[in-house]
C-alpha cells in the first residue's frame, strides 16, 4: 500500500521520456521508493532555498530528480529528472 503519491508534471515526464533504459528503470524505482518512504527517503536531501523542494540522486549518482513536497496532503510532484551535469 502506497503512503504517499508520486506524479511527474508535464517537463518531467518529458524529461523521464529522454532517459536512457538504465535511467529509466532506476528513476522507476525511485518512485517506488518515494510512495513508501515519502521525503525521508535515504539520500533525499532538501534544497536550501526551498524547504518543501527535494533533490534525489539515482543511478550511480548520474541523474538527480527534483521533487515539491506536500506533506499535509502526502503528495510528491516530481518536477525535473536529469543527468547532474546539467539538472536544474
Amino acid at each position: 500500500m502506497s503512503l504517499w503519491t508520486v506524479e511527474l508534471n508535464r517537463r518531467a515526464s518529458r524529461d523521464f521520456r529522454e532517459l536512457d533504459f538504465n535511467g529509466k528503470e532506476s528513476a522507476r524505482d525511485i518512485m517506488a521508493e518515494l510512495e513508501e518512504e515519502g521525503p525521508a527517503l535515504h539520500g533525499a536531501i532538501e534544497m536550501r532555498a526551498n524547504p518543501d523542494t527535494c533533490r534525489v540522486r539515482f543511478n550511480n549518482e548520474r541523474y538527480r530528480m527534483i521533487d515539491r513536497v506536500s506533506r499535509g496532503r502526502k503528495e510528491i510532484l516530481v518536477t525535473r529528472i536529469r543527468p547532474r551535469r546539467i539538472a536544474l
